[in-house]
């Protein structure tokens, strides 16, 4: 599963904005642990689905998984999944659809804290390497014409590579 997202800025003429947002995602789901339990247990347990179409470039991507997940050897975070825009309907059992949108507004609350994001300009020429599972990213808005180019990576050919470069 890909689970590094390169980014590198092509272009960004006759105009300004689109500075890139990171938030660590972890230290999200770690405070959530701590003030909520019970939201932290139900978005580890509760399948939600999201999906993502770009009728442009005919992708459609789609999952139906828990937004956080637990290593199930180690108890260590795995991985957090927070895309509130590509979020569906999703058939959550009756009693649970209060609890999850209780636990989702506490999560999002703790993502969008302006104190734990790392906000920059990407400069031209600089490649970013972003832990897809752990860091969440986004952009604020621009004018003018912006040209990015990216491409994801598979996770285990990333960490194999960094253990055997010494990385981890």
């Amino acid at each position: 599963m890909h689970g590094v997202q390169a980014l590198h800025l092509l272009r960004h003429v006759d105009g300004s904005g689109g500075e890139t947002l990171l938030v660590d995602g972890f230290r999200a789901a770690h405070l959530l642990r701590q003030k909520d339990p019970a939201s932290f247990n139900l978005l580890c347990t509760t399948p939600i689905e999201q999906h993502f179409v770009d009728h442009v470039n005919h992708f459609h991507y789609r999952s139906h998984d828990t937004l956080i997940r637990i290593d199930p050897h180690s108890g260590d975070l795995e991985w957090i999944r927070f895309k509130p825009y590509d979020r569906s309907p999703s058939p959550v059992a009756e009693n649970l659809q209060g609890p999850i949108y209780k636990a989702l507004a506490s999560l999002g609350l703790l993502l969008e804290d302006p104190s734990a994001a790392l906000q920059f300009k990407l400069s031209l020429g600089r490649l970013i390497l972003i832990d897809n599972w752990r860091v969440l990213h986004g952009r604020t808005a621009f004018i003018g014409r912006r040209d990015m180019c990216g491409c994801y990576l598979p996770r285990d050919d990333w960490l194999n590579k960094a253990r055997q470069v010494a990385l981890l």
